[in-house]
């Protein structure tokens, strides 16, 4: 079953190997990359007018990942959407952006003042 969820590696349309509650593994059909993601259900439909947000945290320097691991940690800990696994295997990976799931409006406003008190540049693209 084909996806709307694209290959980090080259971009390549995926499709899903297997599913165990709400993770997945993925197969990109362009590169034969495998990826897992996770998959959120939600118990109320969104209101049509509400904005998503989905954040990301981009690695300058390789140097500073731990450094950037730690204060990830400290701005997203206790959000529904931030799963801190999801995060280690993207450090393992080597990703030089970290995909930290989606958010709301009145969430992002919260995040971006806790990621300034502590310096980490937070980027929020609307969904």
């Amino acid at each position: 079953m084909a996806t709307e969820i694209k290959c980090p590696t080259c971009g390549g349309e995926s499709s899903v190997v297997s599913e165990e509650g709400s993770a997945r593994l993925l197969k990109c059909a362009s590169c034969g990359n495998e990826f897992s993601v996770r998959v959120h259900y939600i118990e109320e439909s969104i209101p049509l007018e509400t904005k998503v947000y989905r954040a990301h945290v981009d690695i300058g320097d390789p140097a500073l990942v731990r450094k950037l691991q730690m204060k990830t940690k400290m701005v997203f800990d206790g959000h529904n959407n931030f799963h801190p696994g999801d995060l280690e295997r993207q450090i393992s990976q080597g990703l030089k952006s970290w995909d930290l799931g989606f958010y709301s409006g009145q969430e992002v406003e919260e995040l971006l003042a806790k990621a300034e008190k502590i310096g980490l540049e937070v980027n929020f693209v609307l969904s």
